[in-house]
């Protein structure tokens, strides 16, 4: 996960502000589709920052591994408003929660943005699933609902951050089918500094020259 995320009312930068009605089509989809037994996904909204805010305290996990501090009283104000850095382009930030329907309880959260820095590049910013669902299965389950329907929608490029020795989230991300291009270090998430593990997956017959093209911050001889 990277959260290069700060607190604000609004995002800025949109890719572009005049779009034919196929991008605009492209630029809107419909939510990852429900298998018959996966949660419910829906779109958060600031009606949801309470929701979120209790599902972020029950599930303490992600946020102490990298933070190293309990989940802070503004995660979800910050996930829900939070606005991108000055000039990174992109069309969408993407916050979906996914619902169990027996108890209609928030399960899992995943945050995306779409064309971030580059068209069909799209970015996890974060990615939770409740801790009583960890070695479930879920997790993969629901994201291979995420990367089929981003692929559905003309994606070519995943690309995430995970923080250097969460392991948890390393060996997922693995096993996902990412690799890293470039670490980052001293990155600040939440008062602590970071190194940040860099990490893409083509969604297409593409090499790795054809990325870092798109995203040259990514390259690797940067480091």
């Amino acid at each position: 996960m990277l959260r290069s995320l700060a607190p604000s009312a609004a995002l800025r930068a949109p890719l572009s502000p005049t779009l034919s009605a196929k991008q605009k089509l492209m630029c809107a989809p419909d939510l990852p589709p429900r298998s018959k037994t996966d949660p419910t996904p829906f779109e958060l909204t600031a009606g949801h920052e309470g929701e979120l805010q209790a599902f972020f305290e029950a599930n303490p996990a992600y946020f102490l591994a990298v933070q190293g501090a309990p989940v802070g009283a503004q995660e979800a104000y910050d996930e829900i408003h939070g606005e991108l850095p000055a000039g990174w382009s992109y069309t969408k930030k993407w916050l979906i929660g996914y619902r169990d329907p027996a108890s209609g309880k928030l399960v899992a959260f995943a945050s995306l943005v779409s064309d971030l820095l580059a068209r069909r590049v799209w970015h996890i910013g974060l990615f939770v699933v409740a801790t009583e669902h960890h070695g479930s299965g879920l997790a993969a389950s629901i994201f291979r609902g995420i990367e089929a329907w981003v692929r559905s929608n003309g994606a070519q490029w995943f690309r995430l951050g995970v923080v250097a020795g969460n392991q948890r989230a390393e060996r997922f991300w693995a096993r996902q089918g990412f690799t890293q291009v470039r670490m980052r270090e001293g990155i600040e998430i939440g008062g602590r500094l970071n190194n940040v593990r860099v990490m893409v997956k083509p969604l297409a017959d593409q090499g790795l020259r054809s990325y870092l093209k798109l995203v040259p911050r990514d390259d690797p001889a940067l480091d």
